[in-house]
């Protein structure tokens, strides 16, 4: 009797597993909120739930959105500081390979310290996990973690190993993640990549253009130039496949100081600013102490309000960024590239000649 009892309840645990792995499967956020502890800001607090907050839950709607659409994930994440971007791609790249069968994924940053971070997250999911969901790892070291799922074959009942992971890189080299052929791939601070356009072409052709496939860039921004910014642009367009989601900086619930003096005064700039994104005083009074600690330059640059705003002012510039902030940056209309056998120039998307307008024989703009 006691036998069976412990046979009914082992089958009845096993049921609910399953039943709760297919929940997982299908919905990321329940994952995260049950099987995901991340380190929070306040670390006195301990490791707690990932529930997603307002930027995360923001890009998440978009994501899945798109690949309710499409059956795949194209996104470019342009944020501000600290906003919780990264934690929600690591712990999306770490769900998807756990529950998509022979996947292969690729993590990369633009230095080892933060990649390391990244993939000291990933283990720090795994670790926290209950028990009965945690995926058994077949191997795992500094830049590699394989999962394993043993199954009996149905014809010959030997065992099978199906096994999936990812990998981490660094953006320091031109063949970084060249020949990998990744189904998910989460590409941080991408603006700062030192070989972006090289390195991005070679992952880009090793993805495969099919359903299921989760391609993320997201970085802050780095200026009006480089991959991340005219990626950005063309997507604003829809001359590419991803979509462009930014974070302003307001989103963030913890920007915000509430200890408001009662002679805080507005100018009339700053009431405008405030009109205009819609904020209270808790938030204007947090900016001012922000700008108070580092300028005004560098509080845009940093806690960008406009996607606009993220770009100019995080360029090195000499001329006053007032102006610039009002101007619209504009993407070449064609890349050249001189052909050296024909002697010609040729179109191309690394071309170093960039056309933003085409003379007329009149000697002017079209």
């Amino acid at each position: 009797m006691a036998n069976n009892n412990k046979k009914i309840l082992a089958l009845a645990k096993e049921k609910r597993k399953r039943e709760k792995d297919e929940v997982y499967k299908k919905d990321y956020e329940t994952f995260a909120k049950e099987q995901i502890k991340i380190r929070p800001k306040d670390v006195t607090k301990g490791m707690i739930k990932f529930e997603f907050n307002d930027a995360q839950y923001l890009i998440h709607k978009q994501i899945e959105a798109q690949l309710e659409k499409t059956g795949k994930v194209r996104a470019l994440v342009l944020k501000a500081r600290q906003q919780g971007i990264s934690t929600y791609c690591t712990g999306r790249v770490f769900w998807k390979t756990d529950y998509m069968p022979l996947s292969r994924s690729v993590v990369m940053a633009h230095d080892s310290a933060t990649s390391e971070a990244l993939f000291s997250m990933s283990k720090d999911i795994h670790s926290n996990m209950g028990a009965e969901f945690r995926p058994e790892i077949a191997r795992s070291n500094a830049k590699e973690i394989i999962f394993v799922d043993r199954k009996k074959d149905p014809e010959t009942g030997e065992e099978i190993e199906e096994k999936r992971g990812y990998r981490l890189y660094t953006a320091g080299s031109p063949e970084a993640g060249r020949g990998t052929t990744p189904t998910v791939a989460h590409l941080s601070e991408v603006a700062f990549w030192g070989f972006d356009d090289k390195i991005l072409a070679g992952l880009f052709q090793g993805i495969p253009d099919a359903p299921g496939t989760e391609v993320i860039l997201e970085s802050t921004a780095n200026g009006i130039s480089g991959e991340f910014y005219r990626l950005w642009k063309t997507a604003e367009k829809g001359e590419n496949e991803y979509i462009p989601i930014f974070i302003p900086w307001f989103m963030t619930k913890e920007y915000r100081n509430d200890n408001v003096p009662e002679d805080f005064f507005l100018n009339e700039e700053d009431q405008k600013y405030k009109d205009l994104y819609e904020l209270d005083n808790a938030q204007m009074y947090w900016r001012k102490l922000k700008i108070g600690e580092s300028g005004s330059i560098k509080f845009q640059q940093e806690y960008p309000a406009t996607a606009d705003e993220a770009f100019v002012a995080s360029g090195v510039n000499v001329f006053d960024m007032t102006i610039l902030n009002q101007m619209v940056a504009e993407v070449p209309k064609k890349n050249m590239r001189m052909n050296y056998e024909s002697g010609f120039f040729e179109e191309n998307i690394h071309g170093e000649l960039r056309i933003y307008k085409y003379p007329t024989f009149e000697g002017k703009f079209l």
